[in-house]
């Protein structure tokens, strides 16, 4: 059983930072990371995203006058980012600069064929 010092709340003592200055929910979250990566697994809660209509004209009566704003966990699209950086761009061999929709799908294809 972990114990906190007097007068300390119970979770500090899960919270607490190391000699190295490391503290203990990122080495959780790193450990969360690299499980996720090695299993091919995504948690349940990180599939979901909290979706808001925004009205595309003044007056909208249809279901195609709203476009949709989609807000996903920051931790999904944490993990989206580095898989992306570190192991996608690297098979593809070099990082497409920032490109419009239509350039990187391009991009994207002619390195797939490549494989």
């Amino acid at each position: 059983m972990v114990r906190g010092r007097p007068g300390r709340r119970h979770t500090e003592a899960y919270t607490t930072t190391g000699l190295e200055g490391i503290p203990a929910w990122f080495l959780r979250l790193a450990r969360l990371f690299n499980q996720t990566i090695m299993e091919g697994t995504v948690p349940q809660q990180w599939k979901t995203a909290a979706i808001t209509p925004l009205p595309k004209v003044p007056r909208p009566t249809k279901p195609s006058e709203f476009r949709s704003i989609s807000v996903t966990p920051v931790l999904s699209r944490s993990l989206e980012k580095y898989v992306v950086r570190h192991h996608i761009y690297p098979a593809l061999h070099d990082p497409p600069p920032q490109l419009n929709f239509e350039d990187q799908y391009q991009s994207i294809n002619q390195s797939i064929n490549r494989l």
